[in-house]
């Protein structure tokens, strides 16, 4: 409620606001009398920070990275992930992150019998020197303005899997450059990963869709020269 009071404040003083997704356009355009100073230019990242690497692991390696709070929906992964195991298909789930509900999580996966099927890292600084050993990336958000971590394992060759919301929606076309399920719904998120896990074929042919679309996209020149271009309109305009 605080944060949404800002909004007519800041569309009041400033000259332009910017977002990083069409979804959250959306949503602030709920607050503003003039939607049209809301202007979207996605996140972007330094390429040389990713080095996709060529590997082959007899068990499939699912990833995720994120600050564990309850809107990542990682609690859905780990009932998706029990679910896998039920159906025998063999898995590693790698948990990169940490926050308030990490002990909740480490229970609930012995909880589920997955526990020694999956690794909680804590906090990592760079974790996109890691991602590119594994193979499937899954973030089953609640909720997600843009979903900078997508991006980041596209760039790291990885298959994607998310939940269609927000910029997560944005960034994936189903079948595409990766798969979409709900929001809370794990037997459709088991589903997703286990499509991919057993059918390398389909999940080189996403990750490499999701590569080349995330630099293409979201590549730093594209920002550099979009923020560039809107600060010389507005000066030009003065």
């Amino acid at each position: 409620k605080f944060l949404t009071s800002l909004y007519g404040e800041m569309e009041h003083e400033l000259d332009r606001l910017l977002t990083v997704s069409r979804s959250f356009k959306q949503y602030l355009t709920g607050f503003l009398r003039d939607p049209d100073l809301v202007i979207v230019i996605p996140n972007g990242y330094d390429e040389k920070r990713f080095r996709p690497v060529k590997h082959d692991n007899p068990v499939p390696q699912l990833i995720t990275v994120c600050r564990l709070v309850p809107a990542k929906g990682l609690d859905v992964l780990l009932k998706a992930c029990a679910e896998l195991k039920r159906r025998g298909s063999p898995f590693v789930l790698h948990v990169i992150g940490d926050g308030p509900i990490r002990q909740d999580l480490e229970k609930m996966a012995n909880e589920l019998n997955i526990y020694e099927d999956t690794i909680f890292y804590g906090y990592m600084l760079h974790p996109e020197q890691f991602m590119p050993f594994f193979d499937i990336f899954v973030l089953p958000s609640r909720a997600e303005a843009f979903g900078s971590v997508f991006a980041e394992a596209a760039l790291c060759w990885l298959a994607l899997v998310g939940t269609n919301v927000g910029g997560i929606a944005e960034q994936i076309e189903d079948g595409k450059n990766g798969l979409l399920v709900p929001v809370d719904d794990a037997a459709a998120l088991a589903d997703a990963l286990q499509r991919l896990m057993e059918n390398p074929e389909l999940r080189h042919k996403l990750a490499k869709a999701a590569y080349d679309k995330a630099k293409k996209t979201y590549g730093l020149s594209r920002v550099i020269l979009q923020l560039k271009e809107l600060y010389l309109l507005y000066v030009h305009a003065q």
